[in-house]
């Protein structure tokens, strides 16, 4: 076995032995480790050309950590090597690999997102709002998507459609416009910040490249840093909460100052079969609830509580296993599309009381697996008539609700410190976020 310290080759202990223990992270949150490795340093050169004379030092070694690889034949494993104590005898310490490292390493613990300097945005409004509002595969790094604050009431980055422009227009009281980034954006903006490059290709060839930290402050209070519109969370807790958010892990590699995203399943896919042979022994067990198994992609998932209107349609999953019997499935929206349009009158959005039958039902799409209500967002007389006609949307149902994996009296729930935004009608043809200020700091709405 030989083992390379910073480059050099160190000398183990002569007769000494330690145990390396190889984890999984999707069950332990942990990768491979060793129990303590003792190097000897009195009369030996070599390891003294790594090590020094720390014992020497009042400095504090608890922190201080070395490149290390381990070699054995056709095993090998590359980490670090933290010290667990020295003396002028010996220095005796520990192997770490992969997430080991990550959990032992604390830096990020120190680091507030809320103080990095990730830079800014123009606030101005010198454009035609649809420029404002265009997907980040068109290179752009935010939105500025017209947003009512709830503590005033006040619309920000109010637009209008305008007929003779044939578009919209910004309202004449939008002086300024506050801006809303994409989670990718910040991404790089926080690895730029720290100067650790980053690999966030899996997420820019997913659909959750179109995630948008919705968090934002009023044009009027003159503030443009994007780190203002962030909570006071660490960077491990930031990028633990996303990792969650998108089911997947964030791979961090101090030693090369990289940064990394897996997507859990994606991992599992590519993990090669097991084909176990010549087995020599057997053995059974019995499995208790006390020691049941912690797979990461068997412990529920549920975003924080949250009071606002749109909560109970986004989250209720006890409301469609009460009215089950009020489902009527269709394969495609196109096809929910064409029923609608065929079964109430003026067209797909508005109804009478004759539809009534059709407005107390739940339909389920299969092809994106979601459950639809008609919501009624406006009501009016008719032209020249004293009938009433009610407008409605196709509102989802449960789409945030909890990830339910096991339904057992004591599973574990992992929670979400952030809420999907609030999106609702301002007017009979205009929607809105509407967002908490300036409670900006406690739940990022994504």
């Amino acid at each position: 076995m030989q083992i390379i310290i910073n480059g050099k080759l160190a000398l183990l202990k002569k007769g000494s032995s330690f145990q390396f223990i190889s984890e999984n992270r999707l069950f332990t949150g942990s990768d491979s480790y060793t129990l303590s490795i003792t190097f000897p340093l009195k009369g030996c050169a070599q390891n003294l050309a790594i090590f020094g004379h720390l014992n020497r030092y009042s400095s504090s070694y608890e922190r201080l950590t070395y490149d290390c690889t381990i070699f054995d034949k056709g095993f090998q494993k590359r980490g670090i090597i933290t010290i667990t104590s020295i003396s002028e005898l010996e220095v005796k310490t520990q192997f770490l690999e992969g997430r080991s490292v990550q959990n032992y390493d604390v830096r990020f613990d120190e680091i507030y997102i809320n103080e990095m300097n990730l830079g800014k945005y123009n606030p101005e409004n010198e454009l035609v709002p649809v420029n404002y509002w265009r997907s980040i595969d068109t290179g752009v790094n935010s939105v500025a998507l017209p947003w009512v604050n709830n503590s005033s009431g006040n619309i920000q980055n109010q637009a209008k459609y305008d007929f003779h422009e044939k578009g919209y227009v910004w309202h004449p009281d939008t002086k300024g416009l506050s801006h809303q980034p994409y989670l990718v954006f910040i991404l790089r903006q926080m690895a730029a910040s720290i100067e650790y490059s980053l690999d966030i290709a899996e997420i820019m060839n997913s659909n959750y490249r179109f995630l948008i930290i919705c968090n934002t402050l009023p044009f009027a209070w003159e503030n443009t840093q994007w780190k203002s519109i962030l909570p006071h969370w660490t960077l491990t807790e930031f990028f633990e909460q996303i990792g969650n958010v998108l089911g997947g892990d964030f791979l961090i590699d101090h030693s090369a100052k990289t940064i990394s995203f897996r997507f859990t399943q994606k991992e599992i896919g590519a993990m090669p079969v097991l084909n176990l042979k010549n087995v020599v022994d057997s053995f059974s067990v019995e499995v208790s609830e006390d020691n049941k198994c912690p797979y990461t992609e068997n412990i529920n998932i549920a975003y924080a509580d949250c009071d606002h209107q749109a909560w109970k349609a986004y989250s209720c999953d006890w409301y469609l296993k009460e009215n089950w019997f009020e489902v009527q499935h269709f394969e495609t929206l196109d096809e929910l599309d064409t029923f609608l349009y065929k079964n109430m009158e003026y067209g797909v959005w508005y109804a009478d009381p004759r539809t009534k039958d059709i407005l107390n039902r739940i339909f389920h799409v299969a092809e994106i697996d979601t459950y639809f209500v008609l919501r009624c967002y406006n009501c009016k007389k008719a032209y020249d008539s004293n009938f009433w006609q009610q407008r409605y949307v196709l509102m989802s149902l449960n789409v945030f609700g909890p990830k339910i994996m096991d339904r057992s009296e004591n599973a574990e729930t992992i929670e979400l410190n952030c809420v999907p935004a609030w999106i609702d009608n301002v007017d009979e043809n205009n929607w809105s976020l509407y967002l908490d200020v300036p409670e900006y700091d406690e739940k990022p709405a994504e």
